[in-house]
């Protein structure tokens, strides 16, 4: 269930990025591709929506990094993740090495978010 909260949730913030950067470009661009006689689709497809995507991928970036934060806040509705493993091993061990642990996997898993969105940052540079 909570996944379909968080698809309905990140889906909506992802169409309004992607929403804000098309109308981030200005009105020429298109303009420009209809008197060279591209068909609308090809428009889109070709010159509009690359240009929206590298200018807002950043904004995606932090999404994703945002969404891996926010899978932690599943354990409220009961299933089970890694903070909640992370809570019985404290509590049995008396120990907080294992919270050091989970800080450290959810570092690693977003750094290396950022480092692929990077790669797709130095791709889309002109």
């Amino acid at each position: 269930m909570a996944v379909y909260g968080f698809a309905i949730n990140y889906t909506a913030y992802f169409v309004e990025i992607i929403r804000a950067g098309l109308e981030s470009i200005p009105i020429d661009q298109e303009e420009s591709a209809f008197v060279i006689g591209a068909s609308s689709t090809y428009t889109f497809q070709k010159v509009l929506l690359p240009q929206a995507m590298r200018s807002q991928l950043p904004v995606f970036a932090n999404e994703w990094i945002t969404l891996i934060k926010d899978t932690a806040l599943v354990t409220v509705i009961a299933i089970p993740d890694l903070l909640r493993k992370v809570r019985e091993v404290v509590s049995r061990d008396f120990t907080v090495t294992p919270f050091f642990i989970a800080a450290i996997f959810y570092l690693l898993f977003s750094y290396l978010i950022i480092i692929g969105l990077k790669q797709l940052e130095k791709r889309f540079e002109m």
